[in-house]
């Protein structure tokens, strides 16, 4: 066989592919139209007494999402307050739907809304001699409420910062916090527990002390004397005045 004669039947066998590989394709562009169809015809609404669709049958144990989601504008039947962790805030969430609602910044700045930048949140926050902030991060962990005849009241709600040992206090009247104090002589503030009424008089039946638990025990007084004297290590269970702070 010549080159001549070689070369042709390659071409020959070259086009017979192409054509192959179009063809195909070209069946493949159909069927991919015939999908179209097919996808866009699931959406017409079948006739009257012509359909093979089953209803479908709900869960057992289930439940209506529509009874859960919330539509814009319908509001929640409770809301729940919840710790920011290390944003330093505090997050009010609705319920049952579990939308965010609204953060309350505590222990950290917040530029959205001028918190620790503005005078008055500064002073709250706490400074240094040169006016800059104190501490500006946070790591908030639980959160409780004021009572008054053993429920909530919504009058003030407080969260802890475990990394600096901080108690902030929000006023639910206006979801601001107030009050921030720092407890001393402790590490790793990591408790709070709001009394339901005094243990001595029983006409004062609502909320007029916080307590504050430290998670691990520091040697006391804490200035390095005694670290490695096991028996001056205390855990403290700090008292704080719910309207003094």
């Amino acid at each position: 066989m010549s080159n001549q004669d070689q070369n042709s039947n390659e071409q020959k066998t070259l086009d017979l592919s192409r054509r192959k590989f179009l063809g195909t394709g070209a069946l493949a562009g159909l069927a991919g139209a015939g999908m179209s169809m097919g996808l866009a015809g699931c959406n017409k609404a079948p006739e009257a007494g012509k359909t093979d669709a089953k209803p479908e049958a709900k869960a057992e144990g289930g439940h209506d999402a529509g009874g859960v989601h919330k539509a814009p504008g319908q509001l929640d039947e409770y809301y729940g307050l919840y710790s920011g962790g290390h944003t330093g805030d505090l997050r009010v969430l609705g319920m049952p739907s579990g939308r965010e609602i609204h953060r309350i910044p505590c222990f950290t700045p917040d530029a959205l809304v001028g918190w620790g930048y503005t005078n008055e949140s500064k002073a709250i926050m706490g400074t240094k001699a040169d006016g800059s902030l104190k501490y500006t991060v946070a790591d908030t962990h639980h959160v409780h409420a004021s009572y008054t005849n053993g429920t909530y009241d919504g009058k003030y709600a407080w969260v802890n910062d475990k990394i600096n040992c901080r108690m902030a206090r929000v006023r639910l009247d206006y979801f601001i916090c107030d009050k921030i104090t720092e407890i001393p002589n402790i590490q790793g503030f990591h408790g709070i527990f709001p009394d339901k009424r005094d243990p001595v008089d029983e006409k004062i039946n609502h909320t007029t002390r916080v307590f504050a638990g430290a998670e691990f025990s520091i040697p006391l007084n804490n200035d390095g004397t005694d670290a490695d004297d096991p028996s001056k290590y205390r855990s403290l269970f700090s008292c704080l005045d719910a309207e003094t702070m």
